[in-house]
């Protein structure tokens, strides 16, 4: 999780990442890891999607659910 430096609000995003990304390391909170097919489908589909400037979706990528299945 990346905090944009808000003092108050809604100042976070949350990364989904393929692989290593040490320019992040020591700056942000890892939440959890992949541990299944399922997650890494997720993950595979997230990663190829198309972007646009800063490398940000051009297109909503929006988590319906979530949690233990």
């Amino acid at each position: 999780m990346v905090n944009l430096g808000m003092k108050a609000g809604n100042g976070n995003i949350f990364r989904i990442t393929a692989g290593a990304c040490p320019e992040l390391d020591g700056k942000n909170t890892v939440f959890g890891k992949a541990i299944d097919e399922s997650s890494l489908k997720v993950i595979k589909i997230v990663a190829g999607l198309e972007v646009g400037s800063e490398f940000r979706p051009k297109y909503p990528v929006v988590i319906r659910e979530c949690g233990e299945m």
